[in-house]
């Protein structure tokens, strides 16, 4: 699923700041963006890969909400049983859109499959939030559970603090 991303533009008193988040306005007007929420910022006059700044946080947060649901992801258990032993890499398909190869900035990760069963999640340090395909675009089912993740833990942690939309 191509998801839709954000951008807000939040004046914090000394400076504005375009901040991008793939929770739409209406959830940040009332609930503010946790720093798991914001995937990066733009820091140039033009939005592209070279003026964005990855936020870690919104990273480490995609990768534990994969880590946590892939499981139990409908492709992902096919994909297991068929393979039985090994890794199985969760990327990010943007490429794909545009008819290219994914990457390894592109990969999101890491699933040891032993016996079809997955058996451990690593995250790769080299994935990129964006890159010149876009922002993130991975199965529907687990993308809705990652989303499902983010919204919950921004309910449960007012952004105090943090900016609003």
């Amino acid at each position: 699923m191509q998801s839709e991303f954000y951008v807000y533009t939040i004046n914090d008193g000394t400076q504005s700041r375009r901040l991008v988040s793939p929770l739409n306005s209406e959830f940040a007007q009332a609930h503010g963006l946790v720093k798991e929420a914001i995937a990066g910022e733009f820091t140039g006059e033009q939005d592209s890969p070279e003026t964005f700044n990855a936020n870690p946080d919104f990273v480490r947060f995609l990768q534990w909400a994969v880590a946590k649901h892939v499981p139990q992801a409908p492709g992902f258990v096919q994909h297991a049983q068929e393979q039985q032993d090994g890794p199985v890499f969760i990327v990010n398909h943007r490429a794909r859109l545009h008819g290219e190869e994914p990457q390894i900035e592109d990969v999101l990760g890491a699933v040891e499959v032993s016996a079809g069963k997955a058996t451990n999640f690593k995250g790769s340090a080299d994935y990129k939030t964006l890159n010149a395909h876009g922002f993130l675009h991975i199965d529907p089912w687990l993308y809705d559970k990652y989303m499902e993740e983010l919204q919950a833990h921004a309910k449960a942690n007012p952004a105090n603090g943090q900016p609003t939309a």
